[in-house]
């Protein structure tokens, strides 16, 4: 019988089609680029505003951008608002990447930009601005100046005020956040192949150094917050009762205390946050998904961290070093498909799936001895 130790080794290289050495299948300092995960550190920036009374016809946003990136994500959220017009007026050609639920009646935007949907669609309803900067204050919902900025977020406060904006106010807008995100390259491995072939997907995401800059600049926070998003496979781009079924177990590291928010509100099955003495904040989370908080607290230099991870969980299918990040994306890869059995016929007994959507099985002896590759894999 092949020796359990080497059999998720010899079936991730075999799904890859190649022959290399075990060292390089997982370098804890090598540059990761990958579909599947992505890291970004969000700063907010001030956004200087006022707030004043809805006119009869809906409500009018005005947002003054100084120096917009080239795209800026737009999102309007709340449950006050409805019938909504923008002014979106900024210094150079921008495309507004705009996100909501709400009807949007009519868009003006300054010369040479343009508005596209979160689906890739154009509202009809955009038109060029003719006299940038002048605006009739009668009509204005929120008025809002911003330095600079590619992510801005308008909620109105529940409570509006019965007077006009002030458009000489000169202190934070009470209905809109504005942030610059910046991609943060990752550190790791990330095996996809191998994706499903245990009954428990396990990542280890192990943050570093998380600046000082990711607090607010209008509310001084106790602690640093990270995000972390889990979204379905690409292959599962259905409603979620048709989603494929995956169980993850997701341990978060981080070398200071932080907040994680967890949003996972698109994937079936058991979800396993590990992230120790740290606060689990569930942001939005499927009804057909169980989470469950594990206190564990897991130390140690790379090696143990990696071995103690595997004996309590299972072999990691990644290992995603990130420094200076607090918005983390995970997409669950496709479940791999490839039959092991080809490879390694004596072992049909304990690996042949009896269908392409069941993981394979291994014995509690091969779950076990199984903690032996990370000496081969993740140095």
């Amino acid at each position: 019988m092949a020796d359990p130790t080497l059999l998720l080794i010899l079936v991730v290289l075999l799904a890859r089609g190649g022959a290399e050495p075990p060292s390089q299948y997982c370098g804890r300092n090598t540059p990761l680029q990958t579909q599947y995960f992505s890291s970004f550190l969000q700063e907010e920036q001030h956004a200087i505003g006022c707030v004043g009374a809805p006119a009869k016809d809906g409500f009018t946003h005005v947002i003054r951008l100084n120096t917009p990136g080239d795209q800026v994500h737009l999102q309007i959220s709340g449950t006050l608002g409805d019938n909504v017009s923008l002014v979106l007026d900024s210094g150079k050609p921008t495309t507004w990447r705009l996100e909501t639920k709400l009807s949007i009646v009519n868009i003006l935007v300054s010369l040479k930009s343009h508005v596209v949907l979160k689906d890739g669609g154009v509202p009809s309803t955009s038109s060029f601005l003719d006299s940038p900067g002048k605006y009739n204050t009668s009509l204005i919902t929120s008025y809002t100046t911003i330095d600079k900025a590619n992510k801005i977020v308008i909620q109105l406060p529940q409570n509006l005020p019965t007077q006009p904006c002030d458009l000489n106010l000169n202190s934070d807008s009470p209905a809109v956040r504005a942030y610059t995100t910046t991609r943060i390259l990752p550190f790791g491995c990330f095996h996809q192949e191998a994706a499903g072939l245990l009954p428990n997907d396990v990542h280890v995401i192990d943050l570093k150094t998380q600046p000082s800059a990711s607090r607010s600049p209008r509310h001084s926070l106790h602690q640093d917050w990270v995000e972390m998003n889990i979204l379905p496979t690409l292959e599962s781009q259905e409603p979620v009762n048709n989603s494929e079924r995956r169980n993850m177990t997701i341990i978060l590291k981080s070398d200071r205390p932080v907040l994680w928010k967890i949003r996972s509100d698109q994937v079936l099955g058991n979800l396993t946050i590990a992230a120790g003495n740290n606060t689990v904040d569930s942001l939005s989370l499927s009804t057909q998904q169980r989470l469950n908080i594990d206190k564990t607290e897991i130390s140690g230099d790379f090696d143990a961290l990696m071995r103690r991870v595997t004996d309590l969980y299972g072999l990691p299918l990644s290992y995603l070093r990130v420094h200076s990040a607090n918005l983390l994306q995970i997409q669950i890869p496709p479940r791999s498909r490839r039959e092991v059995s080809t490879f390694l016929e004596r072992d049909r007994s304990n690996l042949l799936r009896d269908k392409e959507t069941l993981p394979v099985q291994f014995s509690n002896d091969q779950q076990s001895n199984i903690s032996g590759l990370l000496i081969l894999l993740y140095t």
